[in-house]
């Protein structure tokens, strides 16, 4: 199966991720499994090989870590869903601040990006 957004495509096996647009981002969190993330425009593919939340922007991909949100007090969510009861996980409880600090970790790390 492949999950087209505006940025990347996701070759998903036999796995467990979240995406979400926002903006001009596309967020996808990797939960379980293999994704193959491919970007659209600059046609750089990875799978991912660890935990973490890749963040694409036009020919930009970063990529945002367990380590990374707790040295920004963020907690680290995993196994979750959007959906309340959900067999996938726990339902997101992400507050819009805190979710506003991970977007603004995503846009210092993509201005990074030669």
């Amino acid at each position: 199966m492949n999950l087209h957004t505006p940025t990347t495509t996701a070759g998903v096996r036999g796995t467990k991720f979240y995406t979400s647009v926002y903006g001009d981002m596309t967020f996808t969190c990797h939960c379980e499994g293999q994704i193959e993330l491919e970007n659209h425009q600059n046609h750089s593919k990875k799978i991912n090989d660890a935990d973490y939340l890749s963040v694409a922007k036009g020919d930009k991909t970063i990529y945002i870590t367990p380590s990374d949100l707790q040295k920004l007090n963020v907690p680290y969510l995993h196994n979750h869903s959007e959906i309340e009861n959900s067999l996938v996980g726990a339902q997101n409880k992400m507050t819009p601040e805190q979710f506003q600090i991970i977007y603004e970790l995503a846009k210092k790390k993509l201005e990074s990006i030669e």
